[in-house]
């Protein structure tokens, strides 16, 4: 029997990749490459399926793209390693015997989750009205009262080559700065540029 994996890409398997139209709309989409390009669905009639979009997000919404994105990601890894539908909907279903719906936090939304140079965990938090930030690094610490204008000196401190040298981390798109929600085609063209929105709930 041959090896499947011979003439695999290290690019192959099924990926998730967003698209943003400047500040009037951000979405995900899943996608199979093969043979290290985005394969098209001639039974689809696409190359992608959209998984997730919102028109004139604010930034609440670039939080809600991004989360989807960490549950959507996930699925797509589980998959390319062998993983069923059948098995995932077990999964989910003992999981729910101890998790909650959601886990509420009155007052904040999330902004930006994403895995740090480190490969720790981190989730940044905005409060609704006032404009505070929360950045919760799991397992490590959880900094309070902060404001995005702390986070991007903090990275503007940091040395980005480091971050340069791993592909596989996806570095903050708040800490970035104007293109702070990771904009990028599957193609490899050019991204869209965006306008950074404040911690609050108002329009961008």
């Amino acid at each position: 029997m041959g090896n499947p994996f011979e003439e695999m890409e290290p690019k192959d398997g099924f990926h998730i990749f967003p698209h943003e139209l400047g500040s009037m709309e951000i979405s995900l989409h899943v996608g199979l490459y093969q043979q290290g390009v985005l394969d098209f669905d001639h039974e689809l009639g696409a190359a992608s399926v959209e998984v997730y979009a919102c028109s004139n997000p604010e930034p609440a919404d670039y939080g809600a793209r991004n989360r989807a994105w960490l549950a959507a990601e996930a699925i797509c890894r589980y998959i390319n390693t062998g993983g069923s539908w059948d098995e995932l909907a077990s999964i989910i279903a003992t999981m729910q015997r101890m998790i909650p719906g959601t886990v509420v936090r009155d007052g904040w939304h999330l902004f930006d989750t994403y895995v740090d140079t480190e490969g720790n965990h981190t989730h940044v938090f905005c409060e609704n009205s006032a404009g505070r930030v929360v950045r919760w690094v799991e397992g490590e610490y959880v900094d309070t009262g902060l404001t995005l204008n702390d986070l991007r000196r903090e990275a503007e401190e940091e040395d980005v080559e480091e971050e340069a040298a791993n592909s596989q981390v996806r570095s903050s798109p708040l800490l970035r700065g104007p293109d702070h929600a990771g904009s990028g085609e599957a193609d490899g063209g050019d991204a869209s540029e965006v306008r950074e929105p404040d911690c609050t709930r108002e329009e961008v």
